[in-house]
């Protein structure tokens, strides 16, 4: 990623299934009214960040938050599959933790393990990885990406040179704004608004 390119991450904003501690992966949860607020928020935040194109997630979600983002920032949109979350398959609608447990409880490897129905965590980081050096090659110099908290967290571990690890730990809230930037070496960083 060239030094003048700029990409802010975006995590959608807070839905019923964040609410009510449901695995969401691919399924369609909509925002909450806070959800909502945060996501229009965000846009107020970026509003003068001067973003070329936002990139975003197809899911739900991403698609409300992007609707409330889009009152601030008048960007084109391109909708994107690989910024989806991690697929979680049969265990999507189910309390979180229910495929930690699954996976623990035998013996498999939380790297390699595809739920019936989802992804692996190593097919999930081969799909973000690839589609992010993809659409940055052609993206204009800023941008702002909507999408999850486990797209953001890979993009993080591939900053810094990790294979993806706990995904979850590494990701930000719903609503909260990191930015990509190559300085010195490339970066995530939570986003400040006085820092445009």
């Amino acid at each position: 990623m060239s030094a003048e390119k700029r990409v802010y991450l975006l995590r959608h904003g807070e839905t019923w299934d964040n609410v009510n501690g449901i695995h969401q992966g691919w399924s369609p949860s909509a925002l909450t009214q806070k959800g909502v607020e945060q996501a229009y928020a965000a846009g107020v935040l970026l509003r003068d960040a001067g973003i070329e194109r936002i990139f975003c997630s197809d899911l739900v979600r991403a698609k409300e938050t992007a609707e409330e983002v889009r009152k601030q920032v008048s960007a084109p949109i391109v909708y994107a599959s690989w910024l989806r979350e991690l697929g979680k398959g049969v265990f999507e609608g189910l309390p979180s933790g229910t495929l930690k447990r699954h996976i623990r409880s035998n013996n498999l490897d939380s790297y390699t393990y595809a739920p019936k129905g989802g992804e692996s965590l190593q097919g999930f980081e081969e799909r973000v990885i690839s589609g992010f050096n993809e659409c940055i090659a052609c993206a204009p110099n800023v941008s702002l990406f909507i999408t999850h908290g486990g797209v953001i967290a890979a993009l993080r571990y591939y900053v810094e040179g990790k294979r993806v690890g706990k995904l979850f730990a590494y990701a930000p809230n719903n609503g909260e704004i990191m930015v990509l930037e190559n300085r010195e070496s490339l970066r995530i960083r939570p986003f400040a608004p006085h820092n445009l």
